[in-house]
């Protein structure tokens, strides 16, 4: 099974490469949000339209992780473990927890969590 990290959403989305089998955080409905929000406002390289098609495949994809608050210090503990930020704790944390391959177009969260879950690199 597969975790998608918002990059890999945020990146492939429009080019429909995504495995629609694959697995996000609920946190990822903000991070994609927000990165739309400023391709649109701030650096116009893309339309609402495009916008607004996005959002309709996140609002319906169906393997949404909830982020429980029963987790909040596992992922503080991966965070300053791994020495990246909660969000992307985040990922690394539900990926490990639940035997999943986490997929990101970051390359310095790849370095990171390689050598704790299983990690493939998605070029952007």
């Amino acid at each position: 099974m597969i975790l998608y990290d918002a990059s890999v959403f945020i990146n492939h989305a429009r080019d429909q490469k995504l495995d629609c089998s694959a697995h996000i955080l609920d946190l990822t409905y903000y991070e994609v949000g927000n990165a739309l929000w400023k391709q649109v406002t701030k650096l116009k390289i893309l339309d609402s339209a495009g916008a607004a098609a996005t959002i309709e495949l996140l609002k319906d994809w169906e393997n949404v992780l909830q982020l429980r608050a029963s987790d909040l210090q596992g992922i503080f503990g991966s965070a300053t473990e791994l020495n990246i930020s909660f969000y992307d704790a985040t990922y690394v944390f539900y990926a490990k927890k639940h035997g999943f391959e986490l997929h990101t177009c970051d390359k310095v969260l790849y370095e990171k969590a390689k050598n704790v879950v299983k990690t493939e690199f998605v070029r952007c």
